[in-house]
């Protein structure tokens, strides 16, 4: 049982210096560039609407 605990330490410890790495390795988006945050539901209809909005921006 103890190596279970020693195992999922490891990988958390691997997720947190990945997730910090990523962090440090890419700016910011500047604020020029945000958008104001809106709260959806991943069901409701706008958010299929936003979506579409924002993959017509990538292109």
């Amino acid at each position: 049982m103890p190596a279970f605990f020693a195992y999922t330490s490891v990988l958390h410890g691997l997720f947190l210096a990945f997730v910090v790495f990523r962090m440090f390795r890419r700016a910011g988006v500047p604020r020029t560039a945000r958008g104001r945050f809106v709260a959806l539901l991943r069901t409701s209809p706008a958010f299929y609407q936003l979506a579409r909005r924002a993959r017509g921006k990538e292109r």
